[in-house]
């Protein structure tokens, strides 16, 4: 849970945490919302990106236990190097495995995942169409875990309604290239998978509430538009990046002291300009220090853990 106190902070330190840079929406989001609002004195805003290499995405990894060995030390350089008033895990793969690490049980920094507000999102709309399905869509990790449907089951969301698709290697296919023809023809693949499973979907007194769990799918959300008129007659896309900004920073007031903010962005892997232009030119419009920060990152291969 993040401190109550933070509205009080004059100068806080803010870091978003994500495998990838899929967690960009949020931070530039949260850029937005601090200038629009002039919310703080001068802001800090930090993006680390969590990956320990370009071969070993957390979704190539054996099991549980070592993702939540390696984010562990993702947490625990995030908290030695900037002490943070505020962790955002923009990433549903790592908020799956937060609540395995050692770092969960130590406590030592407030850190909100983004699984819990996504779920108060997707179960507000349920509730609000009775013959509404969720379609969840993410990682391997993300729906292997089951995290979405058991919390939705303990608020009384019956399991018929919870429909599971696994996206293997989307949200790596939505950060090389957004709008490439790759990334229409995964979605169409993946959602047909989903359908030829479960015929429910297709039935028209339906309402399908598609769920992007993973924060890579927002940068794509023409071509899941595209995709989805195709096949579904009754849809709404439901995108719980705005959630967890929301939790945030949408309950403070302005301050009209505010002097401006500082991005940063960590990587421990390197990425080629080409691919940081790819996902820039998706915020430069709205949050010029984010995209600054992005095109010009800085790149250490001894961030977290071993070296590359």
């Amino acid at each position: 849970m993040l401190p109550e106190n933070l509205k009080s902070k004059a100068s806080p330190v803010i870091v978003v945490t994500d495998s990838g840079y899929g967690g960009l929406s949020v931070l530039s989001e949260i850029e937005r919302i601090i200038t629009s609002k002039r919310l703080f004195e001068k802001a800090e805003l930090i993006f680390f990106n969590a990956v320990p290499d370009r071969n070993r995405a957390y979704n190539q990894m054996t099991d549980m236990t070592e993702k939540a060995v390696v984010f562990s030390s993702v947490l625990n350089a995030i908290h030695t190097r900037f002490n943070p008033d505020a962790v955002l895990i923009a990433c549903n793969t790592l908020s799956v495995v937060f609540e395995h690490t050692d770092f969960f049980r130590s406590n030592k920094l407030p850190v909100l995942g983004i699984v819990d507000p996504a779920v108060e999102m997707i179960n507000n709309k349920l509730k609000k169409a009775n013959r509404s399905i969720a379609l969840l869509l993410g990682t391997p990790t993300t729906i292997e875990s089951d995290a979405y449907k058991l919390k939705l089951v303990r608020k009384g969301i019956v399991t018929e309604r919870i429909i599971n698709q696994s996206c293997y290697m989307l949200e790596s296919e939505i950060q090389n290239d957004p709008a490439g023809p790759n990334v229409s023809e995964m979605i169409n693949k993946y959602i047909s998978e989903a359908v030829n499973k479960n015929p429910v979907l297709l039935d028209n007194d339906n309402k399908v509430i598609v769920s992007l769990c993973c924060t890579h799918y927002g940068y794509a959300l023409d071509q899941f538009d595209a995709v989805l008129k195709k096949i579904f007659n009754g849809y709404e896309i439901v995108n719980p990046d705005s959630e967890i900004i929301h939790k945030l920073l949408d309950v403070m007031e302005s301050d009209t002291g505010h002097r401006g903010i500082n991005v940063k962005v960590y990587s421990k892997t390197s990425y080629s300009r080409k691919e940081r232009e790819n996902i820039g030119a998706m915020i430069k419009a709205n949050a010029g220090s984010t995209y600054h920060a992005l095109m010009n990152y800085f790149h250490d291969s001894h961030l977290f853990g071993n070296s590359e």
